[in-house]
């Protein structure tokens, strides 16, 4: 697994071709209870929101986030799946009306659409190593994790949406596309296992403003960051910058994509100290949210998605 990481990080690094941020001084490291994790190993350091000097931490291009629109335009896969979201909404729909006798009152999400998508092409990555793609080191890393958190939390999503949505994407794919899946009405082992760590790695673009949630990505190398909850250090003065211990995740789209960075909130002040472990924050009621490298459940983690929050246009 350490190779893989390596892999990730180094292609990680060269596909994002960027030096205004600081994650030469970022790197992977194991804690113990928590599983992987990030530590600062650079320079005492302030990290205030605002600007680009000494406020993002980690930038990812969108190009390399793993997403819908970059497996169609990166790959031949959404053509061999002969995906078409409107037709997966209507089979959906009538599926679940005939398996419950009764209408369906809302719509399947494209968060949702998302998920069962992100977790059939990570099954196809899984079952077919030989075949090269952008993310591969990425996807290589992902594949070999075992099931991740605990799947009671999410196997209401799993069982009412998320599989039966796979099972019209795979009913729709070419025959070329089934003989390299593994059949989902017969075992659907592999997609379970896949989709614990799509709902526990990915991250769902969230207006703070209307509440409407939008696509559902995975940011490689931001899945090593752990959450710690947004404690503010006693020393805060009303009207002074709040010094905070972790970092929130936003979206920038001025070039029209959703870039993911890494920085303080506004208002708020980030110190990092070298050899301390860099944490985000994405929900209340969350300790910490390892990536768990085994089949035991010693992680105290919970399954709930990074809500990304767009930052305000002020």
């Amino acid at each position: 697994m350490d190779k893989k990481i390596e892999n990730l990080v180094n292609w990680f690094q060269k596909e994002r071709n960027i030096n205004f941020d600081g994650f030469s001084h970022l790197k992977v490291k194991k804690y113990e209870g928590m599983g992987y994790g990030v530590c600062y190993t650079g320079e005492e350091k302030e990290y205030r929101y605002g600007g680009y000097g000494g406020s993002i931490l980690l930038w990812i291009p969108y190009r390399l986030l793993l997403s819908r629109e970059n497996i169609g335009e990166k790959t031949n896969f959404l053509r061999q799946l002969n995906f078409d979201a409107d037709k997966v909404q209507n089979s959906f729909r009538n599926s679940y009306e005939n398996l419950h006798k009764k209408s369906l009152d809302v719509d399947l999400k494209e968060h949702e659409m998302d998920e069962a998508l992100l977790t059939i092409f990570l099954v196809y990555c899984k079952n077919n190593r030989e075949e090269e793609n952008y993310w591969k080191p990425y996807t290589d890393f992902v594949c070999d994790l075992p099931a991740q958190g605990e799947f009671q939390y999410m196997s209401n999503d799993y069982f009412n949406t998320i599989l039966p949505t796979i099972k019209e994407m795979y009913k729709e794919a070419k025959a070329e596309l089934k003989e390299k899946l593994p059949n989902p009405n017969e075992d659907d082992s592999e997609y379970k296992i896949l989709y614990s760590s799509v709902k526990t790695r990915a991250s769902k673009f969230v207006d703070p403003n209307s509440g409407i949630i939008g696509n559902t990505y995975m940011i490689p190398f931001f899945d090593f960051l752990n959450h710690k909850q947004r404690d503010t250090h006693d020393e805060n003065q009303e009207g002074e910058e709040k010094r905070v211990n972790s970092f929130t995740i936003f979206y920038n789209n001025y070039d029209g994509k959703n870039n993911a960075f890494i920085s303080p909130q506004p208002g708020e002040v980030v110190k990092l100290k070298n050899g301390e472990q860099v944490f985000i924050y994405y929900g209340e009621e969350l300790r910490h949210y390892g990536i768990n490298e085994t089949e035991e459940r010693e992680l105290e983690q919970q399954e709930f998605q990074t809500q990304i929050e767009v930052p305000s246009k002020k």
